[in-house]
């Protein structure tokens, strides 16, 4: 993993990822790609400018086991609660 969000989330920058390469993304702003797997895939991405604006080519949902895998969902889960409970306060 490159300098990022995803980085510091894992404090490391190699991971365990279950990929499925029946698609993926073929080019983007470099600044953008934060992580590549073995073969060259383009496997994570963050968009500027956001708080959670992340792409990941894998299921972390699905990886229940992986200490990894887990904070990236658990942070999606809590990002998605900041968002909901900012957006009810806007319309009070």
């Amino acid at each position: 993993m490159k300098d990022g969000f995803l980085s510091k989330l894992f404090d490391t920058n190699k991971i365990l990822v279950n990929s499925y390469h029946n698609y993926c993304v073929d080019d983007t702003l470099s600044e953008m790609i934060k992580g590549y797997s073995s073969d060259g895939v383009i496997e994570a991405l963050e968009i500027p400018g956001y708080s959670f604006g992340i792409g990941v080519q894998w299921h972390p949902e699905l990886i229940t086991d992986d200490e990894n895998s887990n904070k990236i969902f658990n942070r999606f889960v809590d990002a998605a609660e900041e968002y909901s409970y900012k957006k009810r306060k806007k319309t009070r």
